[in-house]
C-alpha cells in the first residue's frame, strides 16, 4: 500500500474504534509491520496501536525516531505526543513528563495538555490533573477529542468529591455523545451519571444508570463494561450484615477483574467494602500496599478511626503475622543477619519497588524508571537489563531458601511470599523510593553511633559491619551529603551528625 491507502485505512480504523470497535482493530493492527508504514502516517498507526491496548508497538515504532543517534532524523510534534503517551501507558511516567514539559510543545499542541493530565490519573492525582484537562478542552478543536476530555473532566470531579460540578457537566454531554454516535463516550458518561447518584444516595437513579451503562459497554465488547457491574454490585453489598458476606456479593465481579487483570478495580472494591464496615485491617492493607501519597491521604479522611502503625509485617496470609522469621526491607537484613540483599543495590531496590503495590503488578516500564532513573526506555533493551535485576533477586531468595515468588506475565512483575517469612514495613519509607533506603538505614547507624558521641571509621566498621575502604567511602559520601561532619586529621578523625 501506499500513503494515501494507510491514510484511508488508518481513518476508517479510526472511526470503528469511536464506534466501540476497538478489540477488532487491535487484531488488526497486529498483522501490520510498522517499518513497512510511511513515515507521514506512523504517529496515526501508533496512536491507534496505544489506544487499543498495544503501546509496546508504538514504542518499537517511534523509538528509532525519537532516540535514533543518526543525524538528519527529526521527530516531528505529533510524534513526540504519541511516544510519550505510550511511556504512560507502561507506566513511564518520568520519561512521558520530561518530553511534556517542553512548553512550546505545549502552545502548539493542546494535546500535550491531555496527556500531562493522565499521567496525574495514573498517579491518582485527581486535584493536579484538573487544570490541564480544563484548559485542554478550551483549546482543542476536535469535537470527538473535546468530548473525551470532557469525560475525564468528570471523571476527577466525582474523584475530588465535586458531585454537584460533575452533575452539571455530565448531563449536557451524554446528548452531546449520542449526536456524535460516540457509543463507547456514551456508555462510559451513563456510568459516571451512575456514580453521581451513587454518592448522592439516590440507588434507584445510579442503577438504572449503571444498567444501560453495562449493555452498551457489554455490546461495544469493551472491558469497561466491568464498572458498571462493580458499582451494581456495591449497592448490594452495602447493605449485608457483615464484610465477609459483602465480598460474597462481589466475588464474580472480582473473579472478572482477576481474568482482566483491572487490579485497581480490585483495589476500589476493598476500599469501598472497606469504608462501608469501617474494617481497620482492609484500611492498614490499602495504606500500606498502595503506591500512591495522595489516596493514601484520602484512606485517612474515610476511615477516621484508623491509627497508622509504625510497622506492617507482610506474610502469605493477611491479618496477622505468623510464627517465623523476619526479613526487614529497609535493611535488606534477614533477622539481623546479611543475605546479600545490600541495601541500596538493585535488587534490593527491585525488591523495595515490588513490595510498594499489595494489587498491580509492575510494569517493565515502571520497573526500569526505578532502577534507571536517569537513563532513557529502550523498547528494545530496557525488558532484558529489568529481567536481570530479577533474576539476581530471584537467585537471593533461592540461595537462602526464603518462600518469595516473583511472577511474570507479558511486560509485569509481582511478588509474592509463598511461605513461612514476615517482611518488615515501615511507614515511615512509604514516601520514599527505594533507592533512598540505604541513607535511611544509614542515618538510623549513625544516630545509634552518636549515642555515644562523635565516633571513628573503626566505629563504622564494627557497627554496619563494612570494610574499611567502604566503611572511609560511605563516610566521605555522607559528609558531601552533609549528613556528618568530619573533623580532626589522619588516625584522630572523627565524625558526627549534622545540626
Amino acid at each position: 500500500m501506499n500513503g494515501v491507502q494507510y491514510e484511508k485505512l488508518l481513518s476508517q480504523f479510526e472511526t470503528e474504534i469511536r464506534e466501540g470497535r476497538g478489540s477488532d482493530i487491535r487484531q488488526k493492527l497486529l498483522t501490520f509491520k510498522a517499518s513497512d508504514i510511511p513515515r507521514m502516517q506512523l504517529f496515526q498507526f501508533c496512536n491507534l496501536a496505544r489506544r487499543t491496548g498495544l503501546p509496546n508497538i508504538s514504542l518499537r515504532a517511534l523509538h528509532p525516531v525519537l532516540r535514533s543517534e543518526k543525524t538528519g532524523i527529526s521527530p516531528s510534534n505529533n510524534e513526540i505526543i504519541e511516544y510519550a503517551a505510550a511511556l504512560i501507558a507502561i507506566g513511564a511516567t518520568a520519561e512521558a513528563n520530561k518530553l511534556l514539559s517542553d512548553t512550546s510543545l505545549q502552545k502548539s499542541e493542546p494535546r500535550v495538555l491531555f496527556f500531562l493530565a493522565m499521567t496525574h490519573f495514573r498517579n491518582w492525582q485527581y486535584e493536579e490533573a484538573l487544570p490541564h484537562l480544563n484548559k485542554y478542552v478550551e483549546l482543542i478543536s476536535d469535537n470527538y477529542a473535546k468530548l473525551v476530555g470532557q469525560v475525564n473532566v468528570c471523571a476527577a470531579l466525582c474523584s475530588t468529591n465535586r458531585i454537584d460540578a460533575a452533575k452539571a457537566l455530565v448531563h449536557p454531554l451524554l446528548e452531546e455523545s449520542k449526536s456524535l454516535n460516540s457509543v463507547l463516550l456514551h456508555g462510559n458518561l451513563l456510568e459516571i451519571a451512575g456514580q453521581i447518584e451513587f454518592y448522592k444516595e439516590n440507588f434507584d437513579k445510579a442503577l438504572d444508570h449503571f444498567s444501560d451503562s453495562e449493555k452498551i459497554l457489554k455490546n461495544t465488547g469493551a472491558l469497561s463494561s466491568i464498572y458498571p457491574r462493580k458499582w451494581q454490585h456495591l449497592i448490594r453489598a452495602k447493605n449485608e450484615r457483615s464484610i465477609h458476606e459483602a465480598f460474597m456479593v462481589m466475588a464474580p465481579v472480582m473473579k472478572e477483574a482477576r481474568k482482566q487483570r483491572d487490579w485497581e478495580t480490585l483495589r476500589d472494591i476493598d476500599k469501598r467494602l472497606g469504608v462501608f464496615f469501617q474494617d481497620m485491617f482492609l484500611a492498614e492493607k490499602l495504606y500500606f500496599g498502595t503506591p500512591f501519597a495522595s489516596y493514601r491521604d484520602q484512606l485517612l479522611e474515610v476511615f477516621p478511626g484508623f491509627s497508622l502503625p509504625e510497622n506492617f509485617f507482610l506474610c502469605n496470609r493477611w491479618k496477622n503475622a505468623i510464627k517465623g522469621p523476619t526479613l526487614d526491607l529497609r535493611s535488606g537484613k534477614l533477622e539481623g543477619e546479611e543475605i546479600g540483599l545490600k541495601s541500596g543495590s538493585l535488587p534490593h531496590r527491585l525488591f523495595g519497588t515490588l513490595l510498594k503495590d499489595f494489587y498491580r503488578p509492575f510494569s517493565v516500564g515502571t520497573l526500569f524508571g526505578e532502577l534507571h532513573p536517569d537513563e532513557f526506555y529502550n523498547p528494545f533493551t530496557s525488558n532484558d537489563r529489568v529481567f536481570q535485576t530479577v533474576k539476581r533477586l530471584r537467585g537471593i531468595f533461592e540461595e537462602n531458601n526464603l518462600p518469595v515468588k516473583i511472577t511474570q506475565l507479558h511486560y509485569e512483575y509481582s511478588l509474592k511470599i509463598v511461605g513461612n517469612l514476615n517482611v518488615r514495613l515501615r511507614s515511615l519509607d512509604l514516601s520514599l523510593k527505594p533507592k533512598n533506603f540505604k541513607d535511611v538505614h544509614l542515618s538510623e547507624k549513625f544516630k545509634t553511633l552518636s549515642l555515644r558521641g562523635d565516633f571513628s571509621v573503626n566505629d563504622v566498621i564494627g557497627e554496619l559491619n563494612m570494610s574499611p575502604r567502604t566503611a572511609n567511602r560511605v563516610l566521605s559520601d555522607q559528609v558531601q551529603k552533609g549528613n556528618l561532619v568530619k573533623f580532626g586529621k589522619g588516625k584522630r578523625t572523627r565524625y558526627k551528625l549534622a545540626a
